[in-house]
């Protein structure tokens, strides 16, 4: 979702947009150059480069359009995985890499073997927490965006 609002902003506003940003990495933040608000995933030169004056701009709408879907999302907890995490706890957080497999050898499947190069479509599904909290940092950036762009 992130690319797609990006491109977007790029495509509506022309090449001028696509100049160099300056990387924010996450441990100062950019307060002292955007009003005292930090930012780690846009850059304020970034996001005043894609600032438009008309609300009915294709990108804005787009924008607006993504938080509207976001408002209705959520709420996103890791207890509601379908599966329980080796701790017994549904409140652990639970992910899984890319490349691991049930063991299709041993009962059960467990423990996961590797398979490189090949992802288990399985990490993307409720069973884990990455689907959730990938869906939850969607919405919380589509909520800014729209935020910073309509006031």
């Amino acid at each position: 979702m992130r690319n797609l609002i990006a491109l977007s902003l790029i495509l509506s506003l022309g090449a001028s947009a696509v100049a160099a940003a300056p990387l924010c990495e996450g441990t100062k933040g950019y307060s002292a150059t955007f009003d005292g608000r930090r930012t780690f995933g846009w850059s304020p030169a970034r996001l005043e480069s894609f600032r438009t004056k008309d609300p009915k701009a294709p990108a804005v709408a787009k924008v607006i359009k993504d938080a509207d879907k976001a408002l209705t999302a959520g709420p996103w907890s890791v207890t509601n995985k379908t599966r329980t995490p080796p701790s017994g706890d549904k409140h652990d957080y639970m992910s899984l890499g890319p490349y691991w497999w049930p063991d299709p050898a041993v009962p059960g499947g467990e423990p996961y073997v590797r398979r490189d190069g090949q992802v288990n479509p399985e990490r993307a599904t409720d069973a884990f927490d990455r689907t959730a909290i990938t869906r939850m940092a969607d919405a919380v950036e589509a909520l800014s965006l729209a935020y910073y762009f309509t006031g």
